[in-house]
């Protein structure tokens, strides 16, 4: 269970995920220790973790997809373990459903996204069957607030050392300048100077990634929906404006539509599954995906400030 000083300090993190301890402590009127002891408090129960954001527009990430997996189930650990270590895999998670497992990769183009879903990913032992459905457009979520500030976000160049750096901070955002240079075979100034510089060019944003099911978001679930296509993009605009759904995007394959939805509980969430979404006008059918478990999380996934501090508010956010 977290309190006021767990919030504060997560929110700090989320302005600056690598603030020195002694920084947050100064800017929060905390103790050093008692910071100290808070953040790893939390990462260790799996509250937070604290990654690397990459920006997909500075990367120049062109094609993003949805990939869902059928995995034969006593092979499942290991199947996760290695889909983690994918770099251009932001998210990985359990599902019970039609899937057992859900991804979202990220690349520069088809190609090497035919790389991963018809090459790389059969090679896994385990993996039975890949259904891969293409993002055509981000309607809410983190790729929308990135797009909104297009004009300073056209793609930059970055070399061999920053990828892998990038995938580094990926993994563990407050990693030390000595452990990624002994990792990466350079010096701690050179990784200081390009943690700086990929961050001041809007690259990467180190920051907190909060877990959901800690924050009073019990359960989450993928909804694949199928519309009329006439009113699509009115039906996206509905979604967008339920508190509950912080990921809506478009697909050119299989479903019309995917979103997330965050819930308190299952009956809440058939609720508003069968009260809500379904009497959207032109919602023509509703699959739904119950997330098992969080395996890889890049992205927040949800507005941290409101998850801490507003009580869960599920109603309709257009009443």
């Amino acid at each position: 269970m977290i309190d006021a000083i767990d919030r504060k300090i997560m929110l700090a993190l989320s302005e600056d995920g690598r603030y020195s301890y002694l920084k947050l402590a100064k800017k929060l009127g905390l103790q050093p220790e008692t910071v100290t002891t808070r953040i790893e408090a939390m990462i260790k129960d799996d509250i937070i973790a604290i990654r690397a954001v990459p920006n997909p527009i500075k990367l120049n990430y062109k094609v993003m997809a949805v990939i869902a997996l059928d995995i034969e189930l006593s092979m499942l650990d290991e199947v996760c373990a290695k889909l983690v270590d994918i770099s251009n895999v932001s998210y990985v998670s359990v599902m019970f459903g039609k899937f057992d497992v859900i991804l979202f990769a990220e690349y520069r183009d088809f190609e090497t996204l035919f790389e991963l879903a018809r090459e790389q990913m059969p090679s896994i032992k385990g993996i039975r069957g890949i259904e891969t459905f293409i993002i055509a457009d981000c309607k809410k979520g983190y790729l929308r607030s990135f797009q909104q500030d297009s004009l300073s976000n056209k793609p930059v160049f970055i070399d061999k050392l920053d990828e892998k750096l990038i995938n580094e901070l990926r993994i563990h955002g407050r990693a030390t300048f000595v452990s990624l240079a002994n990792k990466l075979g350079t010096s701690s100034a050179t990784i200081s100077r390009r943690i700086s510089s990929l961050i001041k060019n809007n690259v990467i944003q180190i920051t907190v990634v909060a877990n959901p099911t800690k924050l009073g978001h019990h359960v989450t679930c993928f909804l694949g929906i199928q519309v009329e296509l006439t009113k699509i993009n009115e039906i996206c605009s509905r979604l967008s404006n339920y508190t509950q759904i912080p990921l809506v995007v478009t697909l050119m394959n299989g479903y019309h539509i995917l979103a997330v939805v965050n819930h308190m509980n299952l009956s809440a969430l058939l609720n508003f599954i069968t009260n809500e979404i379904s009497q959207i006008d032109g919602v023509l059918n509703i699959e739904t995906l119950i997330r098992a478990q969080f395996i890889k999380r890049t992205y927040l996934g949800f507005d941290l400030k409101d998850a801490l501090f507003s009580p869960l508010d599920y109603s309709n956010s257009d009443e």
